[in-house]
């Protein structure tokens, strides 16, 4: 057990190549990165703003993380709350090397006032200029390291009460651009929530009001294999939030007094459904009846962690289904988005935090879990949960598959993809590891390989 956990340390923690604030954070506390508002970095609209610059968030906006450049992504509006489809990046590496500066980035811009079509009478999904139309997006947004892209299914209301389309669109973080249509967009719509595996890639989403199908995409085919209907979200509309614990295969979505814990590998095609997979927890579970918490799992502690607002953090110990509270220290957000959290919630893998936001005027916030130990600082280790580089997130497959048919590229940026505004600072995942550390991190992989699994009440009962 000794050995297990000294090896899952070592891989929770790459090196980091300088020792700042973030870096430094003490395990047990609570870190305000300080000029962190997103605001700083919006759109200035003219003549007016369609809505509120809150809307990207407090309107159930998602988010998902960059673990290859280190960066919160986040992504929002649309209905009567927001008319932008601007997504935004905050780069943790500035928090940690620059303190002071601002670290969010406006990485596209929106389309003009004018051009938005607040009377639906375009169907491509798009606005007059050819932008994607802006709408809430709850727990659908994912990260897809293998395509360094955001990506989307759609679904719900677009700004102002048109229907978005469903299917898969990606914005390239290389290129700063959109493609959409890249695939269908079954798991998709008001509600959805959904997490990708960090050592397989895949994409697992359950879809929505109007969907209901539990979806496993496979990033680099880009196809999905879906489950079998059922009204998971129906009974908990918009108020869900999933993620998985790679270590036993988990599937784990909470939200309105309803907790679901799915075994991945016993995921069969036009089968499963998540309603079946319902478990009821004990301890302090209170953090369940929350609308969309902030959930992402803890590799060190090997934990679930949930949070909903202020000091408190859950955590849910996945072998006993119980779950228990526990007050953090520093200085400690404040309340949660009334609509939820969703994939603003996020963990590090360089840094060993997690981060969250909960408004467009508010910082950002950082913690380290007790027991979590600071990273050592090296240039020289690179981080072994980002994907490979890539270079177009919309390139058509060599057999004319869903990635070759009519895609729309909308360029976001400055048509040389580079951002508009904000620190434009990336770093990419350094040099291969040359120290006895690197070592110890390739050694390690191979004891991890062997998985702890667990089964749901409902599959043992088969």
């Amino acid at each position: 057990m000794l050995r297990t956990s000294f090896t899952l340390l070592l891989l929770s923690f790459p090196a980091v190549a300088h020792a700042g604030p973030i870096a430094e954070l003490p395990p047990g506390e609570w870190y305000r990165i300080p000029n962190s508002r997103m605001d700083a970095v919006a759109f200035e609209w003219s003549p007016r703003t369609p809505g509120r610059t809150r809307g990207i968030m407090q309107a159930w906006g998602g988010g998902a993380y960059d673990t290859r450049d280190e960066r919160l992504l986040v992504h929002g509006g649309g209905h009567g709350d927001y008319g932008g489809s601007e997504v935004y990046a905050m780069a943790l590496d500035v928090a940690e090397e620059r303190p002071g500066d601002n670290p969010w980035a406006r990485l596209s811009d929106p389309d003009a006032y004018d051009a938005l079509d607040p009377d639906c009478a375009n169907e491509d999904n798009l606005t007059d200029g050819d932008h994607r139309r802006s709408q809430h997006t709850y727990g659908r947004l994912a990260y897809l390291p293998s395509r360094h892209a955001l990506c989307d299914t759609g679904g719900s209301i677009g700004y102002v009460y048109c229907p978005a389309l469903r299917q898969l669109d990606c914005f390239d973080l290389t290129t700063n651009a959109w493609t959409l249509g890249l695939a269908e967009g079954r798991s998709s719509g008001t509600g959805s929530t959904g997490a990708v595996h960090p050592e397989t890639g895949e994409w697992w989403l359950q879809g929505g009001s109007g969907s209901g199908l539990l979806g496993r995409l496979d990033p680099d085919a880009l196809s999905w294999t879906y489950g079998h209907y059922d009204n998971v979200p129906g009974s908990s509309p918009r108020n869900l939030t999933a993620a998985i614990d790679p270590s036993r295969g988990l599937f784990v979505a909470i939200g309105s007094g309803r907790m679901w814990v799915l075994p991945l590998e016993s995921f069969a095609p036009d089968e499963t459904e998540l309603s079946e997979h319902a478990v009821t927890p004990s301890g302090d579970a209170s953090i369940i009846d929350a609308r969309a918490p902030g959930l992402a799992y803890d590799p060190v502690s090997d934990r679930m962690v949930a949070w909903d607002g202020g000091a408190d953090v859950f955590l849910l110990d996945l072998d006993t289904m119980t779950w228990s509270r526990e007050t953090m220290g520093g200085e400690p957000p404040g309340d949660a988005a009334n609509n939820g959290t969703y994939g603003r919630f996020q963990r590090s893998p360089r840094y060993g935090v997690f981060v969250v936001v909960s408004d467009t005027g508010e910082d950002v916030y950082a913690l380290r879990l007790p027991g979590t130990p600071l990273p050592e600082p090296d240039a020289g280790v690179a981080d072994p949960d980002a994907g490979p580089p890539s270079t177009d997130a919309g390139a058509p497959g060599p057999d004319g598959g869903p990635d070759a048919g009519s895609h729309v590229v909308v360029d976001a940026g400055d048509g040389e993809g580079r951002p508009e505004s904000g620190c434009g600072c990336a770093i990419p995942g350094s040099a291969p590891p040359t120290s006895w550390l690197g070592g110890l991190l390739f050694l390690g992989l191979a004891q991890r390989r062997a998985r702890r699994r667990w089964k749901s009440p409902a599959t043992s009962a088969r």
